[in-house]
């Protein structure tokens, strides 16, 4: 493999524009940092234009390499480490773009979640593999919700990203109303709501819409809804991470439905 020598190559260039989101954006692209990430973008449908390895790494990476017939070069290992600028820097990352989820499939889901404005990269960065694991299908993620391709929000993900369909919404009227004609009934997490035990209680319908909201201010875009549901806490606690009380509301409602399936 040739070696990248300079700061000027146009893929450590590109690399270091695609800290801002807005060329995040403009180029539908992002950076994928050490081998399980790289690994799962190679496996994914996405592409994958160019993988980037530390010299003197490379022997690590022979069997990941055979997987994949792109661009690879290796990159003199201190341009790599201020090129991902953080403490810890990896030995490898790929130059990767957006997923394309298809809003057709919108229609055959059973369960969501929908982000109302969570800005904490970490916290969504726990939502979409929380969603991931429960088995649901998709996050929504509405105005004021930190960037799905946020650097810190694809770390937290470890690579799930790729496996889940995240959308980002502008318009949460015209997402709410689309999901509601395909059968979807909003349950919205807050702490004035119905402790779950008894908001879920009974048979569930068959798609569920489960809202979270801001971290400090709650659901604010989502007006029109069918339940409102708490997790219940005890006194002198105030509220759970949002990331934490998505993970326990979707692993309920799984729980609840396979009780259902099993005849309990």
């Amino acid at each position: 493999m040739k070696v990248i020598q300079s700061e000027k190559n146009q893929w450590i260039k590109r690399m270091r524009v695609l800290e801002k989101r807005k060329y995040r954006l403009a180029f539908e692209q992002f950076v994928a940092e050490g081998r399980r990430f790289v690994e799962e973008a190679i496996h994914s449908n996405v592409m994958v234009h160019v993988i980037l390895i530390a010299e003197g790494s490379e022997h690590k990476y022979d069997d990941l390499l055979k997987d994949f017939d792109g661009p690879a070069f290796l990159v003199e290992p201190d341009i790599l480490e201020e090129s991902m600028d953080v403490v810890t820097p990896q030995d490898i990352a790929a130059i990767v773009s957006f997923p394309d989820w298809s809003e057709e499939s919108w229609k055959v889901m059973n369960t969501v979640v929908i982000a109302d404005g969570v800005q904490d990269p970490g916290n969504l960065g726990s939502i979409i593999r929380s969603t991931l694991a429960s088995g649901a299908d998709a996050l929504f993620c509405l105005k004021g919700t930190v960037d799905f391709s946020n650097k810190k929000v694809l770390r937290s993900t470890m690579g799930t990203i790729l496996r889940l369909p995240v959308y980002m919404i502008e318009d949460a009227d015209e997402v709410t109303q689309v999901l509601k004609k395909y059968g979807f009934h909003f349950y919205v997490a807050d702490a004035d709501g119905v402790d779950y035990d008894e908001a879920l209680s009974g048979e569930l319908p068959e798609r569920i819409a489960l809202v979270v909201g801001n971290e400090g201010n709650g659901v604010t875009q989502i007006e029109e809804y069918d339940q409102m549901v708490r997790i219940p806490l005890e006194k002198d606690v105030e509220s759970l991470n949002v990331g934490v009380a998505t993970g326990i509301l979707l692993y309920e409602m799984r729980r609840r439905r396979n009780e259902k399936k099993a005849g309990k």
